[in-house]
């Protein structure tokens, strides 16, 4: 019977060790790959910075690749696709960041700019409008929603350029010169 409890307490003993150090060594991979991802991530944004595009898409690529659920390098990849003149990737992008994070206002406000560049002005209004939402301050989706009203003939949009200047934008002061004076 002791022999038994003992067979017994050793073999819990040894399936307890055993899978806290499962535990341990997934923790530790977990950790070396979020440093990864954090390298690649910070490699792409420098490619991007430097205009290196197609590094800084393959760099943020390697990023999903490792996590498809880090909305930020779909917001990026997204940015360099457009800068690139891929708005339709560029949109695949910001949509992806959009379903994974759906109170990113950066990735809203990005796609309203593809939108814009491809003139599809009522969806880009609506992004603005979204981003906005999220973020009563973003003065960047004031600036471009006012532009985009304008372009829509509403005179409105001269309202939000001026609540993008009142929010710090010096840009939208000189546009509210050349369209709304």
């Amino acid at each position: 019977m002791i022999n038994r409890f003992r067979f017994i307490f050793s073999f819990l003993l040894f399936f307890f060790l055993f899978s806290c150090n499962n535990v341990k060594r997934k923790n530790i991979q977990q950790s070396i790959e979020s440093k990864q991802i954090e390298q690649y991530y910070h490699e792409g944004i420098t490619n991007l910075a430097n205009q290196k595009y197609y590094l800084a898409i393959q760099s943020f690529n390697n990023v999903l690749e490792l996590d498809s659920s880090y909305s930020k390098a779909f917001v990026s990849r997204g940015c360099t696709k457009a800068a690139l003149k891929d708005f339709f990737g560029a949109i695949a992008d910001f949509d992806k960041a959009i379903s994974i994070n759906n109170y990113d206002t950066v990735a809203y406000y990005n796609r309203g700019v593809a939108f814009g560049r491809l003139k599809k002005y009522k969806y880009a209004l609506n992004d603005f409008n979204t981003s906005i939402q999220l973020n009563k301050n973003y003065a960047d989706a004031y600036e471009a929603r006012g532009m985009i009203k304008l372009l829509l003939h509403r005179k409105d949009g001269c309202l939000d350029l001026s609540k993008a200047g009142e929010l710090g934008s010096i840009k939208a002061y000189s546009l509210i010169k050349q369209f709304c004076n």
